[in-house]
């Protein structure tokens, strides 16, 4: 499960343009012709394995007996298959014209045989025979083919409904606290929820970097500010990306006692094993992050080609007293709270507004919903938080991560922190989605 489908929802985010679509779908298959199906399009077989290495001095044989055995191989061909089959789950949302551009850019980025080409190349550089024929010698025992064969099914697009309905039933049926132990010890050992996260946060630095030349200068991130905000991605994914990648562990070694899956857990804790995990994990890096590059200059130069949508009129000076919906904006109380405070001024009159009675009650309002804040004690709080947790960013990137989900996805996601008791998260989401569009 080291390429779960983590980089594929990163990398749906980032295409889902909104709008209704048809019922089929739509792939590109190896030769580059195009299908309608009413079937989840399905990963294209890799080519037959390679014969075990017959001599130690043959690096490139070891190294791809290990990928196969490992299964990682077989993942590598899968994923592209993954990608398409997470954007068609969310075509009802994109524009026809959208979802088929966009599907069409999958399929020419992330081409199986190059991503496993890298994933071999970074084996070679990083060559060490000794660690690969003991890699190779665990690999080879029956428990570990059949470990591979489970963590192989637990990542086509079909097993996602599986996983989807045990999660569910997890919250009733809770694993036992040993069983949940072993999983984390793996999870660390292994690097599955770091991995994850270090390909989520690559993916999004590739097509903003690529697509930004190509964004009117207003638009494009100031120096420091790309980064900034991937630290702050990684850290707000991180609960989430490390609950499902436990619900998919749990799920997928289902069939396993909880000695064999310590012995599994022993050989990712030695040397051997996390120097092979470390190495995999940058083959897997350097791969998708050349397919996100390319997946980035390929939609930017399709999108600048298509031609602008007609702005949306300007609101009238003075109207209204909702809070200003411009994107800099968005948490116009938390960006403005801190010199507020210190030039003397009134907190009812944040984020610009025009002094009349109606704004002063709007803020007041969104002190007291957003913030709890109902006395100078507590505004003297929550100010010192901004001040010290830097979190005024927070609440725009929520939300729009939170509208980037499908109603689907939305549900789930909820459903996941709910088994997790992570009530701060539960809260977060509801607060953006009941306040991020009237903010922003």
């Amino acid at each position: 499960m080291k390429l779960r489908s983590t980089l594929a929802v990163a990398l749906v985010s980032l295409v889902s343009l909104g709008g209704a679509a048809e019922a089929q779908y739509r792939w590109v298959d190896a030769q580059g012709r195009v299908h309608y199906s009413n079937v989840r399009p399905v990963a294209p077989a890799p080519p037959e394995a390679p014969e075990p290495a017959k001599r130690p001095g043959d690096p490139k044989a070891l190294i791809e007996e290990v990928l196969d055995l490992s299964g990682t191989k077989k993942q590598i061909y899968q994923f592209p298959a993954v990608v398409q089959g997470q954007l068609s789950e969310r075509r009802d949302e994109m524009r026809p014209v959208d979802y088929e551009q966009a599907s069409q850019v999958v399929a020419e980025s992330y081409r199986p045989e190059a991503l496993y080409q890298a994933v071999v190349e970074t084996f070679k550089h990083r060559y060490d025979e000794q660690r690969l024929l003991a890699v190779a010698q665990t690999l080879r025992t029956p428990l570990f083919k059949r470990i591979t064969q489970l963590e192989t099914q637990s990542l086509t697009p079909e097993a996602g409904e599986g996983i989807r309905a045990f999660g569910a039933r997890l919250r009733q049926e809770p694993p036992p606290p040993a069983r949940l132990a072993l999983l984390r010890r793996l999870d660390e050992a292994a690097g599955v929820t770091e991995g994850n996260l270090d390909i989520m946060v690559a993916t999004v630095r590739a097509i903003a970097t690529a697509v930004e030349p190509m964004l009117p200068p207003a638009r494009r991130a100031k120096p420091g500010q790309l980064e900034q905000m991937l630290i702050q991605l990684k850290a707000q994914a991180r609960p989430y990306v490390k609950n499902d990648m436990l619900v998919t562990m749990l799920y997928a070694y289902q069939p396993l006692t909880d000695g064999e899956l310590r012995e599994y857990v022993a050989f990712y804790e030695s040397d051997t094993g996390r120097w092979y995990t470390r190495v995999a994990r940058e083959g897997a890096l350097t791969a998708l992050t050349a397919a996100a590059d390319e997946f980035g200059r390929r939609i930017g130069k399709r999108a600048s080609a298509t031609p602008a949508a007609q702005p949306a009129p300007a609101e009238p000076k003075g109207s209204p007293s909702a809070p200003s919906t411009v994107m800099q904006k968005n948490w116009a109380l938390a960006a403005s709270a801190l010199l507020t405070e210190r030039n003397g001024q009134r907190h009812d009159l944040l984020g610009g507004s025009e002094r009349t009675d109606a704004n002063v009650k709007n803020w007041k309002q969104i002190m007291r919903d957003w913030w709890g804040i109902n006395s100078r004690a507590d505004l003297f709080m929550v100010l010192k938080w901004l001040d010290e947790g830097g979190h005024r960013q927070d609440f725009e990137q929520l939300g729009e991560f939170s509208r980037s989900l499908s109603a689907a996805q939305h549900k789930e996601l909820r459903r996941r922190l709910q088994f997790s008791d992570n009530e701060v998260g539960l809260h977060q989401l509801a607060m953006v989605d009941t306040y991020s569009e009237k903010l922003g």
